[in-house]
């Protein structure tokens, strides 16, 4: 089970790699999208003039969305992913700098790529 990132690193374990390098995997997402309803899926109500991804249309009106809720869909995920890459020595280096994963170790990209 999982989430995107979580599926992605299974992948990346059932082709060979061994060592695994995160970014931006920082599971510090907010349980609410400014201008929409409320609940735990929510409906976009106006078009945005802002958000928190790459392009101004990502949300668009009437758009359905269920929010991260990371707690319980992100977080627990990737603990176990961690467990079992750990038991078959499998590293898995966290580069996010905001990162509230604490199950991978976390160091600098810079550090990581020397």
């Amino acid at each position: 089970g999982g989430n995107s990132g979580v599926n992605a690193v299974q992948v990346a374990i059932c082709l060979g790699y061994q060592k695994i390098i995160l970014l931006g995997v920082d599971c510090n997402y907010e349980n609410k999208i400014v201008g929409s309803t409320s609940g735990h899926e929510v409906t976009i109500k106006d078009k945005m003039q802002e958000n928190d991804h790459w392009f101004e249309e990502y949300y668009l009106p009437g758009d359905r969305i269920n929010l991260p809720n990371a707690e319980v869909h992100h977080t627990p995920n990737w603990i176990e992913l961690s467990r079992k890459a750990n038991q078959h020595d499998i590293e898995i280096i966290n580069c996010s700098k905001d990162s509230t994963l604490s199950c991978f170790k976390i160091q600098d990209l810079q550090q990581v790529l020397v």
